[in-house]
């Protein structure tokens, strides 16, 4: 799978950029560098028929957090995975859930503003 998205990003670019693309490209970070070295924002802008989760990368977009929409989706997506139906459910979870489902730093960015 990883070398099929690799060769669809290395020929959809060869269209955008013009020029052939190879692997030293994808893993020594030039092509990421032209994305401010975001795989979100390259398969964002690469791919852009696909709804791309920010939060679910290893390291999610700069701003993620701040962005509101970006915390409800995340939020929309956990309530989903953890069957929260009605807004009383999320009395049973805690703060090491959000924060092993993948909302440490919107976790951090929101409880820094509170406190």
């Amino acid at each position: 799978m990883l070398i099929l998205l690799h060769q669809k990003v290395c020929s959809t670019l060869v269209v955008l950029i013009g020029h052939k693309l190879d692997a030293s490209h994808v893993t020594g970070g030039t092509l990421l560098s032209r994305y401010s070295k975001s795989l979100y924002d390259m398969l964002s802008s690469v791919f852009t028929e696909h709804k791309w989760d920010p939060w679910k990368f290893a390291s999610a977009p700069k701003n993620c957090w701040t962005d509101i929409s970006n915390c409800r989706a995340f939020l929309e997506n956990f309530a989903k995975m953890h069957d929260i139906r009605k807004l009383e459910d999320w009395y049973r979870i805690t703060s090491r859930d959000i924060i092993g489902g993948g909302g440490k730093y919107m976790w951090k960015l929101y409880l820094v503003r509170t406190n």
